[in-house]
């Protein structure tokens, strides 16, 4: 949904929230023989993330990448196998009816295929996640970057949850790409990247702040506040 904000709102997050914005970047389909030259003699490829957090919350940051348009919350939550085999920690099957509005493809997908990190781990994360019907391939989501760390600002009234724009917190990241990554991007088909972001539950308040109602610190969120991502990446 999309919040309107005209006045400063306090919040206490008691976990931590995932939070995906509705907008995406769109990367325009490379020329063929662009993708081939860069593909064979790719020496060495790096992504540069500059996080500036201007907002009393920190989290981290992960960068997905499609050929589709569909991006679900619970990415994370899926295991390779049938599609009707894959559950939520209430044992609720993933509700997937939205799909039809966020893609022209109104894909049905009845199995799932993930390629591990490190396939000799037996609890590595993800690197992709392919949606299969019929075992033809409908689309795939692959993690550029997987929870890139962001602290936050540590000039924070506390009391309020109120944050000092005058100190924001910027955190730089290089990131070598190995050539299994470059290929999403060095393709003469169009590709769609997304960010997620997860923002901590509150922390506890510094003792001489605790009340009877509450020990957890308050986010304020203001109309000044934001978290900026540049993301760059070298050849």
């Amino acid at each position: 949904g999309n919040i309107n904000l005209i006045a400063p709102l306090s919040l206490i997050f008691k976990k931590d929230i995932l939070i995906l914005p509705d907008e995406y970047t769109v990367l325009d389909p490379m020329e063929q023989s662009v993708a081939d030259q860069l593909n064979e003699s790719l020496i060495e490829a790096a992504l540069y993330i500059k996080i500036i957090n201007k907002a009393p919350v920190g989290g981290d940051l992960s960068l997905v990448i499609s050929d589709n348009t569909i991006f679900p919350l619970f990415l994370d939550s899926l295991e390779t196998g049938k599609w009707e085999d894959q559950k939520n920690e209430n044992g609720l099957a993933f509700n997937d009816s939205i799909w039809s509005h966020l893609s022209t493809m109104d894909p049905v997908i009845d199995s799932i295929n993930i390629i591990s990190v490190d396939e000799s781990m037996p609890d590595s994360k993800s690197l992709e996640i392919q949606f299969y019907r019929n075992d033809t391939l409908q689309f795939f989501i692959g993690k550029l970057v997987d929870e890139l760390a962001f602290n936050a600002t540590d000039s924070i009234e506390y009391q309020t949850g109120y944050y000092i724009r005058e100190y924001p917190e910027t955190n730089e990241s290089i990131i070598k790409m190995n050539k299994y990554r470059m290929e999403w991007v060095t393709t003469e088909e169009p590709r769609f990247i997304s960010p997620y972001l997860t923002l901590q539950g509150s922390p506890n308040l510094p003792e001489q702040y605790i009340t009877e109602n509450d020990s957890l610190n308050p986010f304020t969120i203001q109309t000044s506040n934001s978290i900026w991502v540049q993301a760059l990446v070298t050849f």
